[in-house]
């Protein structure tokens, strides 16, 4: 049962729950678990599959052993890179940091942007949790008008639906699930 930890505030962390659950065909087997504060001490021995950091937190800053412990286990750390974090004191040889954000050098970026789609630009090739590649290459995005979304959980929804090969998301150059 693959186990995903979200570092973000509690709206952003519902958000991306909700439509992670929603959308993954996987779903009924994931358990996605915020991590905050209060609960990183609780948390440290879960092995996570994923861990995304959505924003520079006290959670990082404060508790870098708990956060080291998270990270042993992990596959994949996905990581805003656009916020000012400093992953030095984490030991990342276990794992594959994937960046995301509106800045030319992160992994998973923003081409361009209108009303009603955005065209995601994935910079490098990835693997997913079952050893397929993933070509970089660009993909767009439908928005529908009553789910408009903050860039960001499209960008991360983005990776998580590459990385957990859903094809039905991620296909012909196409996503459509906002």
């Amino acid at each position: 049962m693959p186990f995903i930890g979200v570092i973000a505030n509690q709206k952003d962390f519902t958000l991306l729950k909700s439509k992670i659950l929603e959308n993954v065909n996987i779903s009924s087997n994931i358990n996605i678990i915020n991590i905050n504060n209060r609960s990183v001490a609780n948390v440290k021995n879960i092995k996570f599959e994923t861990l995304i950091i959505c924003e520079n937190s006290e959670v990082i800053n404060n508790n870098t052993r708990s956060i080291n412990l998270i990270c042993k286990n992990i596959k994949y750390l996905i990581v805003n890179s656009d916020i000012s974090i400093d992953l030095s004191n984490i030991n990342s040889n276990n794992f594959k940091i994937i960046t995301y954000g509106l800045n030319r050098n992160a992994m998973i970026t923003v081409s361009s942007i209108q009303e009603d789609k955005i065209l995601v630009a994935q910079q490098n090739n990835l693997k997913d949790l079952y050893g397929k590649t993933i070509e970089m290459g660009e993909t767009n995005i439908a928005l529908e008008e009553e789910n408009k979304m903050k860039v960001y959980h499209i960008l991360i929804l983005y990776v998580i639906f590459v990385l957990y090969n859903e094809e039905k998301h991620v296909n012909e150059g196409k996503i459509c699930f906002f």
